[in-house]
């Protein structure tokens, strides 16, 4: 399952996060529709059966309700 990292914003301290060297990054971003939808696009060559989406903590993307329409249109 591919895994499409939409921001690197995070609210949480998990001890366990597996992510904490990119959510210290101090350049924060959120992905683009378009970048997304590129990904998609280049997935669609071998389409996996699901697709993971994860950061920082996903929820926080500004445009997150978007963000799951487009990837639930391409599914």
């Amino acid at each position: 399952m591919p895994n499409i990292i939409i921001t690197n914003y995070c609210n949480l301290k998990c001890p366990y996060c597996f992510a904490s060297e990119m959510l210290n990054d101090p350049n924060k971003k959120n992905i683009s529709e378009s970048e997304l939808k590129r990904i998609l696009a280049w997935l669609e060559k071998s389409p996996p059966p699901s697709i993971g989406l994860i950061g920082g903590e996903p929820t926080l993307h500004p445009d997150f309700a978007n963000i799951l329409s487009i990837v639930n249109e391409y599914n």
